[in-house]
């Protein structure tokens, strides 16, 4: 008996025009989740369902991670359909998906929140997913570029929005200001970072409000990171 496809195609309805088209999932079980990277960038074994979030309407350019609007206004929609629906030209983005098809619609999406004026949690969000694509095609200094503006996108995010946002903790945020601030380069910050979320998880009312994985893993990081600065510190 042939094994069934890894990807598979669904229909939906496109918020903003109204019309139809379909989206390519990935089967779960037939993915292996092999773990993940210190910025929680989740890697796989066979297809990575990672390139398929980015869902875009071949109508009108619609374009989200996920099927989730329920927070979208009738300004974001008037917003896309002004500055992107006015120029598009239809394509398909069902079927399977290489990274580099993946970084297009990965793209479209920020163009997408370009135009609507989202939050930082939201930029931060999409760049993180911009660099982990990179990541996978082995473009380090594009990996690098999307890292950083990831880690000001987090760092207004903290400062400027309420947090929690959606699933996103200010534990998480304190933790990925820490990560990406070590690996763009910002050791003083990242560990500064780290030490705040260690700090907080100190806290007795903390204590299940911290992830415990990410205590765990602050504590090694903060370590790589002083070695990071130090190996740096002797290359000047």
């Amino acid at each position: 008996m042939a094994q069934p496809s890894a990807t598979y195609n669904t229909p939906v309805k496109c918020p903003s025009c109204e019309k139809g088209f379909e989206i390519t999932k990935v089967r779960i079980k037939q993915v292996r989740y092999t773990g993940q990277d210190t910025d929680l960038c989740p890697k796989y074994e066979g297809e990575n369902p990672l390139f398929y979030d980015a869902i875009i309407c071949s109508h009108c350019g619609f374009a989200h991670i996920g099927t989730n609007y329920e927070n979208l206004t009738p300004n974001d929609f008037a917003a896309v359909k002004e500055k992107i629906t006015a120029r598009w030209v239809e394509r398909d983005f069902s079927g399977p998906r290489t990274v580099e098809q993946a970084i297009a619609a990965y793209k479209i999406v920020q163009m997408n929140m370009m135009v609507r004026a989202v939050p930082n949690s939201e930029n931060a969000k999409i760049c993180l997913r911009l660099a982990w694509m990179n990541r996978v095609r082995g473009d380090t200094v594009t990996e690098f570029k999307f890292l950083e503006a990831a880690f000001h996108h987090y760092e207004s995010t903290y400062t400027k929005e309420h947090l929690p946002v959606g699933k996103l903790d200010e534990f998480t945020v304190m933790f990925m200001l820490g990560e990406l601030g070590r690996r763009i380069g910002r050791y003083n910050d990242s560990l500064s970072w780290f030490g705040r979320l260690l700090s907080a998880a100190s806290i007795p009312e903390n204590k299940k409000r911290v992830p415990a994985n990410l205590v765990e893993m602050s504590r090694d990081l903060i370590q790589l990171a002083k070695d990071e600065q130090k190996e740096e510190a002797t290359k000047v």
